[in-house]
């Protein structure tokens, strides 16, 4: 009786154990078969490492086949490597025990762009977990290895906020992250919207930097250029793009930048028209009004004809809630011909049109060639005249008259 009862409660306590087992199994009846980038991994080939470059997006699917009905499975991928990490998950749902292979939708996980050394040892541990099971998990080997040439922009430091008119320096740190040694680099900053731009040369850059040889040999370069803002640019926010490049590879950098636009300017003109003879100068006022909260500076330049010649300031300041006349100084040619002869005076891209209305020679060439020889003939005169009356004021000699 005893010994019934004994094994009685041998088997009880076996039953227990055994659906303890049962319960803690894993959901995946074999091992999952999991895909990296089109590629299947499986530890049959146990020294098996798949290659990948630097910075990529890679595409994981996971398939496998349930051990028994289950419900709340989830598949995850996470790759991982000391401080970097990166991962994806695919909810799956139910399934059902009848042999059939379920396949996750595509988790995507990045491979690191910032590689230290040339290549990098990663691993891909894949779970899968369902409601009631223990987790199934695997992992397999990846390297990760830089691309042959690249150059990358890892700062790019200037002022958000300028204004019209202003020059803005653009600091931009470039550092080659690719497989081979960059040669010839070059580094361009443009605003295509307001048609600036701007080139620096940086020459050579090492794949490994190692100044325990030579410090000359840098993996990463500094360049400062100078973007001058144009003085009639429209107040908003532009695309500043910033291209490093050699003769093996481009990268180019996007960021924004807001321009306040001009200030608040007014060019008035008192007389747009004057009548002017050959040969002649005359000057027309150019008012410039700043009715901006800063002082403005203001760059001149005149267009005109070959029958005049204009001249005007190159750069005028102008204090903030002031104005200031400008001279316009402007010469007809001695040859032109009578008619109006218009003339522009750009001011920060804004222009203006004057006129100038040629009425005739100042003086002909026949009338300065007769003047010439009268005044000639008239000298010639004078001598003459001069010397006939000194010869006629002059006394004439005494007779001295004896008296007896």
């Amino acid at each position: 009786m005893k010994k019934t009862a004994f094994m009685i409660a041998l088997v009880a306590v076996l039953a227990v154990f055994m659906f303890g087992l049962s319960s803690a199994a894993t959901v995946v009846s074999s091992e999952a078969i999991v895909s990296v980038d089109g590629i299947e991994l499986n530890h049959q080939h146990n020294n098996l490492t798949l290659a990948t470059f630097a910075g990529e997006t890679v595409p994981v699917r996971v398939y496998f086949t349930a051990v028994s009905d289950a419900k709340d499975v989830k598949v995850e991928v996470e790759l991982s490597s000391g401080n970097y990490d990166s991962s994806d998950s695919f909810f799956v749902g139910n399934v059902i025990n009848d042999s059939r292979v379920y396949r996750t939708g595509v988790m995507n996980i990045d491979l690191p762009a910032n590689l230290k050394d040339t290549t990098k040892d990663l691993y891909l541990r894949v779970t899968i977990t369902a409601d009631g099971f223990n987790t199934y998990s695997t992992e397999y080997a990846i390297n990760v290895q830089r691309n042959s040439y690249q150059l990358d922009v890892l700062s790019l430091d200037f002022d958000n906020t300028v204004s019209a008119g202003q020059t803005v320096p653009v600091s931009v740190v470039i550092k080659n992250r690719g497989f081979e040694n960059s040669d010839d680099g070059f580094v361009t900053v443009s605003i295509p919207e307001l048609g600036i731009s701007a080139k620096g040369y940086f020459g050579d850059l090492v794949a490994i930097e190692d100044c325990s040889d030579d410090c000359n040999k840098d993996d990463s370069v500094m360049k400062v250029l100078n973007l001058r803002i144009p003085d009639n640019a429209k107040a908003g926010v532009y695309n500043m793009v910033v291209k490093v490049y050699d003769a093996e590879s481009v990268t180019t950098v996007t960021d924004a930048i807001k321009v306040d636009g001009s200030v608040a300017t007014q060019v008035v003109t008192t007389q747009s028209s004057q009548d002017i003879k050959t040969g002649e100068t005359k000057t027309y006022d150019l008012i410039l009004v700043n009715s901006g909260d800063n002082v403005a500076v203001y760059r001149l330049s005149a267009v005109s004809g070959s029958e005049l010649s204009v001249s005007v300031p190159t750069v005028v300041t102008v204090d903030a809630g002031s104005s200031k006349t400008v001279q316009v100084t402007v010469t007809a040619a001695s040859d032109a011909d009578k008619g109006v002869y218009p003339f522009i005076v750009d001011v920060n891209g804004d222009r203006t049109t004057f006129n100038a209305n040629v009425t005739g020679n100042s003086l002909s060439v026949s009338t300065i060639a007769l003047t010439v020889v009268l005044v000639i003939v008239f000298v010639v005169l004078l001598v003459v005249l001069i010397v006939l009356l000194t010869k006629k004021d002059k006394p004439a000699e005494e007779v001295e008259t004896s008296y007896y």
